[in-house]
């Protein structure tokens, strides 16, 4: 289940990709599901037949400055260096406009999602984020911060996400997956639930080191 990882689970009748054992977990999980919901069942009805490429895979961009998450297709490419190796092409997604040079860029790997009973899930999910450098134009992120209820809903993390940030999933649950695939519905909920319970002192509440931490422990036992 996408909320509380039971396994006698079904998937939602609309997109097909969310899971949920119970009208109340699939209640839980509305509020952000319903923004991609109908968005997914028409990639998936069509075959997913809007990929511009097989290089191509699915993946959720939360913009800066429009309040809802979207679905886009994200260009890969192999590695220069180590062979078998995918990468995700970015740079049309994490920029400022009207910012000429290059911004950083950090990665957070999530691996499961203790919130919902899921330590370890089968994939990786990958979030990208610009660095958080005083630069014109990078701003809090509206798709995050400035829905009515925010997406990240009544969560405990301190954390302000400014800029873009683009989730994608990679095959596989070992550390650095070697190749991409495409971004499920439930990923996207792990994605919201690592970034609302992130924490600037320790990471998030939900995965990895985060989760040993007094606060984590008290509220997530």
């Amino acid at each position: 289940c996408t909320i509380c990882g039971i396994a006698n689970a079904r998937r939602c009748v609309t997109c097909r990709s969310a899971i949920y054992c119970s009208v109340e977990c699939q209640q839980a999980d509305w509020r952000p599901h319903r923004l991609l919901c109908r968005k997914f069942k028409d990639l998936s009805t069509a075959n997913f037949s809007t990929r511009p490429s097989s290089k191509h895979y699915l993946a959720i961009l939360f913009p800066m400055s429009t309040q809802s998450p979207r679905l886009v297709w994200v260009d890969s490419k192999e590695d220069d260096v180590e062979r078998g190796y995918v990468n995700p092409e970015l740079d049309s997604f994490l920029h400022i406009p009207g910012h000429p040079r290059y911004i950083g860029r950090n990665l957070l790997c999530v691996r499961g999602n203790s919130l919902r009973g899921r330590k370890t899930n089968r994939d990786t999910l990958n979030i990208w984020y610009l660095d958080h450098d005083p630069i014109p134009g990078l701003t809090t992120n509206q798709s995050i911060h400035r829905t009515t209820p925010t997406l990240i809903g009544d969560t405990w993390g301190d954390f302000i996400w400014k800029g873009p940030l683009v989730a994608v999933m990679k095959v596989g649950n070992e550390y650095d997956p070697r190749l991409l695939t495409d971004m499920t519905l439930t990923g996207y909920r792990d994605a919201i639930d690592y970034l609302g319970y992130y924490r600037d002192t320790y990471g998030s509440m939900v995965d990895g080191i985060g989760m040993e931490a007094h606060l984590a422990k008290k509220i997530l036992a």
